[in-house]
């Protein structure tokens, strides 16, 4: 169907859109190490960005009643978490235990 062919945008409820800097941050405290800095650029070609850059997910809003289980903190949570055992511990227990996290939260909603 029409409908639904075409692109689609999953992204995070407005209340977990954060700057990079926070994301940044709050993966470090997550991670409970590393720093990072800003380095200036001096290119002459600099690039003018927009000021917020967003994903319209209204498409699978209205059309498949679609919202985001996990707020910001849990996502970067689980991210860091996965990313500091994968290659300590056994993936599919990890991945498994990680995926009856976010069915837990899904099904409370």
């Amino acid at each position: 169907s029409e409908t639904f062919s075409g692109s689609w945008n999953f992204g995070p409820e407005k209340n977990s859109i954060i700057k990079v800097h926070e994301l940044v941050e709050k993966i470090i405290n997550e991670w409970q190490e590393g720093s990072w800095i800003v380095e200036p650029n001096n290119d002459s070609k600099q690039i003018n960005e927009t000021i917020l850059l967003n994903l319209d997910c209204s498409k699978a809003h209205f059309l498949l009643g679609w919202k985001p289980v996990l707020d910001i903190d849990t996502t970067i949570k689980l991210t860091t978490q996965w990313y500091q055992q994968y290659t300590t511990c056994d993936i599919y227990e990890l991945c498994k235990k990680q995926i009856y996290q976010f069915n837990e939260k899904m099904y409370t909603l």
